[in-house]
């Protein structure tokens, strides 16, 4: 359960980055 809920938040993370890198032209890391 925890793996689960963990990878739930990194897949969350990375589609919230990529999110913000698509409306942003300056990536922010």
């Amino acid at each position: 359960m925890l793996y689960i809920a963990g990878w739930s938040s990194l897949a969350a993370r990375v589609a919230h980055n990529h999110e913000v890198v698509g409306s942003n032209p300056t990536p922010a890391t």
